[in-house]
């Protein structure tokens, strides 16, 4: 409503025109405890652009005529939900909460709850409560200076009126600590889409936003001794996430989000019991300060040499942080800011406990009818989604013996990060502004390009290797799929830690272009005993070791058991249905684009999935990833790197290349252009 018009800029889309003739947009969005609203434009507009968006907090008109419109939309926007996992999901969450906290309420609205006759006069009243001066926070992000962008605040928004209104709290806790009316829950539910999910949620009721990025970098940790290697390598889960869901002046939400495999959805409460045993590990060792600092070295790194993002979403999450920090030093968010604080840490920890979460399953093989060895009958209807559920109180047993598990060897914290790089020097720039091809064998190719413009200490290196035949079935087409699955998998324990620190070993799988898998590696920084050296040996050893395993695994009951589970799961993944329109129409648009245009291409690798034996793609990983019969590479290089060594082995094929320009220019006379 307030977009819809101003006293001072009173058409009903001045702000959308304005922003559309300027190349740019307006938008604005609600989360727990905040409206934020930002915009972008032409560079040329900023000024008039940051006036009309004043004058929302001004003088808006509120239009009489416009309700009926915007409620419109809004129940547009509600309807949109029936087709989504998120809404349904987050609604009953919330539905469960304490229902004197302003957490529980409706978070979207509707034409049923906004058609009234005062509706008016309620959004002039929310308006005149909460849209005062000492609660709003502006970042402006232009080509000028400093100085004129402080001028040109200090000029547009001094006129918005301070109605010194206090800060809204949550002055009743949605899940508070010990009523196990809204927290020590079990709720098993339908969600809209075909994925088996189990979520812990636990509330940590500290105020002024804790930073809690210790606790769920140890639950989230994919490395040895994580809570993900314990799940996945035992088939219970086949992923694991832990962030902060919500995020309130006097309360926190810390969640672990778990896909499931079958094994998983039958006894989900063998993966709670792991995490608490990693929880009693952690306990049992203390704050790690060391860990801790080593945390915020790594995010610090991120953040000084964090690439440019979209202003417009920068400024929003600028004045966003403006909104819950005092201090500007932290209006950034600088990972530098923060202090190692032991007692706060450990009180951060005494909420990660089995009497504080909730537990929520999701599957559709839950029964609305009867119970199931998934979970209860589903004999509860959420509000305004519809969603099937059934809510029960932990059992005190369960409580108990989570209460008192025993240690894992298992489990335990990440070790020391090899992968922190301490080199960030830039060399000189050689060679010219677009990639040459600097080396093509048989079996290699080299592309390389020096960049000059965007100052980063970062190399990005990218190799596709291409393992099938020159014509690809189903069936090479899911054995490449699985290969890359595999690879993933099986390295995540290692590799991990290059991950945390924005080295991408990662493998992907591209049809489009006749099965080549896709290594794509990005590597910030140096140091000799780091880098990309050491992430090039794990990849090497891993090609060796792995076959070695699967090899010996694929006759044993736990070779057999994994074998099955990974079928299973790409079964499930090529049976999902999209839940959306847009999501089946850009379905059949990239298939459509695709060279093979074949809109039966699941069914069909469902059907070949069935036949393919452990045997066979075994055989398969050796044959184009191990033997002479690997096929061609081609690798890209983007980005700075220092002065390297000048031995090379000739034996090895390799070759000394002092001027890589007249190096490239042997090459044509050796190959000629065409080739």
């Amino acid at each position: 409503m307030l977009f819809m018009g101003t006293k001072k800029y009173d058409a009903e889309n001045a702000a959308d025109k304005f922003a559309s003739d300027n190349d740019g947009w307006i938008n604005a969005w609600t989360d727990d405890s905040n409206t934020n609203y930002h915009f972008l434009v032409e560079n040329s507009g900023l000024k008039k652009m940051t006036d009309i968006y004043a004058q929302f907090f001004i003088s808006p008109l509120l239009r009489e005529d416009s309700l009926a419109r915007e409620m419109q939309a809004v129940e547009s926007e509600y309807m949109m939900g029936f087709s989504s996992n998120f809404w349904p999901e987050y609604e009953l969450m919330i539905g469960l909460a304490h229902p004197a906290s302003p957490y529980s309420r409706f978070s979207t609205g509707s034409i049923s709850t906004l058609n009234r006759t005062d509706i008016r006069d309620k959004l002039w009243e929310f308006y005149d409560s909460y849209y005062s001066a000492n609660l709003i926070t502006v970042a402006i992000i232009g080509n000028e200076t400093l100085d004129t962008l402080q001028q040109w605040a200090e000029e547009i928004f001094t006129a918005i009126p301070n109605k010194e209104k206090s800060k809204p709290v949550f002055n009743v806790l949605p899940f508070p600590r010990g009523d196990t009316r809204y927290i020590g829950r079990e709720i098993y539910y339908q969600p809209k889409s075909d994925k088996d999910n189990l979520k812990l949620i636990f509330p940590v009721n500290i105020p002024d936003y804790p930073n809690l990025s210790y606790i769920t970098y140890l639950l989230g940790y994919e490395g040895k001794g994580s809570l993900f290697q314990y799940l996945s390598t035992r088939g219970y889960i086949t992923a694991l996430v832990s962030s902060i869901s919500v995020e309130a002046q006097n309360f926190v939400l810390v969640g672990v989000y778990c896909d499931l495999t079958e094994k998983g959805l039958k006894d989900p409460k063998a993966i709670v019991e792991a995490l608490f045993k990693f929880i009693a590990r952690v306990n049992e060792n203390g704050i790690d300060e060391k860990l801790w600092q080593e945390n915020k070295m790594i995010d610090n790194l991120k953040f000084k040499f964090k690439e440019k993002e979209d202003p417009a979403s920068y400024a929003s999450l600028i004045s966003s942080n403006m909104a819950k920090r005092d201090d500007p030093r932290d209006y950034l968010d600088p990972p530098s800011r923060r202090i190692y604080n032991e007692t706060l840490e450990r009180e951060i920890m005494s909420f990660i406990s089995p009497d504080n979460f909730n537990f929520y399953l999701s599957s559709l093989k839950l029964s609305v009818d009867n119970k199931t060895e998934y979970g209860p009958a589903l004999d509860k209807e959420e509000k305004w989604y519809s969603t099937p559920y059934a809510n029960r109180k932990m059992f005190a047993e369960d409580i108990e013996n989570w209460m008192t598990v025993s240690l894992e060897d298992d489990l335990h914290l990440p070790e020391e990060n090899i992968f922190i790089p301490a080199d960030f020097r830039i060399i000189p720039k050689e060679g010219g502004d677009l990639p040459v091809r600097v080396n093509n064998t048989e079996d290699l190719t080299v592309w390389w390009y020096q960049d000059d413009e965007f100052n980063q200490p970062k190399i990005y290196a990218y190799c596709w290797i291409q393992p099938a035949t020159p014509k690809p079935d189903v069936r090479s087409t899911l054995l490449s799929e699985m290969l890359s699955g595999m690879y993933t998998i099986e390295t995540s324990a290692s590799l991990y830690p290059a991950l945390s620190v924005d080295y991408n070993p990662a493998v992907g799988f591209d049809e489009q272009y006749k099965d080549i898998l896709n290594f794509n590696m990005l590597v910030q920084g140096s140091r000799e005993d780091a880098g990309a050296d050491v992430i090039a040996m794990e990849m090497d050893k891993f090609l060796i070791k792995q076959y070695e395993t699967f090899d010996a695994s694929r006759s044993t009951p736990e070779g057999i058991q994994l074998w099955s589970d990974i079928k299973l799961a790409l079964k499930k993944q090529l049976e999902e249905k999209p839940i959306s329109l847009s999501e089946k129409a850009s379905k059949f648009n990239g298939e459509i684009f695709s060279p093979t245009r074949d809109f039966s291409k699941n069914e069909k690798k469902v059907a070949a999935l069935e036949e393919i034996t452990f045997d066979e793609f075994v055989e398969f990983f050796h044959r184009y990833l191990i033997s002479d019969q690997r096929r061609k590479i081609s690798s890209q290089v983007y980005g700075k790197q220092h002065d390297v060594g000048d031995e090379v082995d000739p034996t090895k094929g390799e070759e000394l290349i002092t001027d890589i320009i007249a190096y490239r220019d042997t090459l044509t006379e050796r190959f000629g252009d065409s080739e």
